[in-house]
């Protein structure tokens, strides 16, 4: 796609954090994001900073205190709260712990024999490792984007091509990646590894090649099939600006709504 959209969107994205009072991520616009980390946020994070709701500070616990949480001194917590430790407090009646992104790889030589695998995923033959890996920086520039559903089923037809109907040809040319289970560590997978690997199957084969547009094709049928750009566009307008009065908790007048962004499309 236009690249050039890319950029115009960041921008876009940039004008939404200011005007929402979010904090906005320290590496921008260097780099779209920290490696490791993912840049989803969704609509009611933005609402709410606008509205008072929600306050950001990103930063690690030091201790607890009867009154809240100490965050660990950092350059970016003394520019926020000064030099005391004490002035790190944040109070709090009840704290959240964020599960879910620690990954489980270490798992993964407990309950098997393997600690290695290969570029395209296996870990033997007939034998193939899918799981979400660690987002460094290339993690979007893919045709299945960030999706961990659309990695898996790019990755499930390549296996069932290998096993059911690759021809020798196939399977000749790809028998190095194929067969070296020992390229990538099993703990340190990284989405550069899925996107590498897919770039090689589809650059190498004209059949995975076919099936992968086919993917891409029936992804983008399944959504306008459902409804046109505009009309999903429309929709989610009219839910940001309903989260204003939901969040409020009552009628406010629309002059208090945060802009909707006015994505180019």
């Amino acid at each position: 796609m236009d690249t050039a959209n890319n950029s115009k969107n960041m921008f876009l994205w940039r004008k939404l954090y200011e005007e929402s009072h979010a904090s906005m991520p320290e590496c921008w616009l260097g780099q779209i994001k920290h490696t490791g980390h993912t840049i989803s946020v969704s609509d009611v994070w933005y609402v709410g900073h606008h509205l008072g709701l929600l306050e950001t500070q990103v930063g690690e616990i030091s201790h607890f205190t009867r009154d809240g949480v100490v965050l660990q001194q950092t350059q970016e917590t003394k520019s926020i709260f000064g030099d005391q430790t004490d002035d790190c407090l944040i109070p709090c009646d009840i704290l959240v712990r964020c599960t879910g992104f620690e990954r489980n790889a270490c798992l993964v030589p407990t309950i098997s024999p393997y600690t290695t695998m290969s570029r395209i995923n296996y870990l033997d033959e007939n034998v193939m490792y899918l799981a979400d890996a660690y987002i460094d920086d290339d993690a979007f520039n893919s045709f299945f984007g960030s999706s961990v559903v659309e990695m898996s089923k790019f990755f499930v037809m390549v296996y069932h091509f290998f096993f059911a109907s690759a021809s020798d040809k196939d399977r000749a040319l790809l028998s190095d990646e194929f067969l070296d289970t020992g390229a990538v560590s099993i703990e340190k997978r990284a989405w550069s590894h899925y996107i590498a690997g897919a770039n090689f199957l589809v650059n190498s084969s004209p059949e995975i090649k076919a099936k992968a547009d086919d993917l891409v094709y029936r992804r983008y049928l399944d959504f306008v099939e459902t409804q046109t750009v505009q009309e999903y566009i429309e929709a989610n307008k009219r839910e940001w600006n309903e989260l204003h009065d939901l969040l409020a908790q009552s009628k406010i007048d629309s002059s208090c709504y945060l802009p909707y962004p006015d994505w180019d499309v």
